[in-house]
């Protein structure tokens, strides 16, 4: 009975207390499409920082962006803001957008899940268009695989080496 008790009480501080930190891959989903998303994080001075890619298939092309991205981890929850543009392919200029998520984390057995609501808000305010929807999110045991560490390997992109190193 003791044990119940314990663990009860003990499992949600062992929860909030999982280390994020890696590469997530999955997808965002709006009413009409599904992208492939990812969202490498990393850790330093005790704070969590990041890059998403995004892809946008058109015309049988891969269209990828890069961004930088700011993350809290709450106790259950981990929120995350995109920051600029580091990297793109697009064949069209970008949209000029903000992302904004508010992911829960799951634990079921050995998998580790982000799952939850993302909006976006434009940065030219004369623009008014508005995107929300899904976002979920593995934890992946093979980062090396990730699209995101490979673009951003690619471009010699110095992050792509202190995540790996990270993982």
């Amino acid at each position: 009975m003791r044990f119940v008790v314990y663990l009860f009480f003990l499992l949600p501080v062992w929860v909030s207390a999982q280390d994020v930190t890696g590469v997530w891959t999955g997808y965002i989903k709006t009413p009409g499409s599904q992208l492939e998303y990812e969202l490498a994080i990393s850790e330093g001075d005790k704070k969590l920082s990041g890059y998403s890619l995004i892809i946008y298939p058109k015309d049988g092309i891969e269209n990828i962006g890069i961004k930088s991205a700011k993350i809290k981890q709450g106790k259950k929850e981990i929120y995350f803001e995109h920051g600029e543009l580091v990297y793109d392919n697009f064949s069209t200029p970008p949209i000029r957008m903000k992302m904004f998520g508010n992911l829960s984390l799951l634990i079921k057995d050995t998998l580790m899940i982000l799952q939850g609501k993302f909006s976006t808000r434009s940065l030219d305010f004369r623009d008014t268009r508005t995107y929300s929807g899904e976002v979920y999110l593995q934890k992946t045991a093979r980062p090396v695989s990730s699209k995101l560490l490979v673009t951003l390997d690619e471009i010699n992109f110095k992050y792509a080496i202190q995540i790996s190193m990270n993982i």
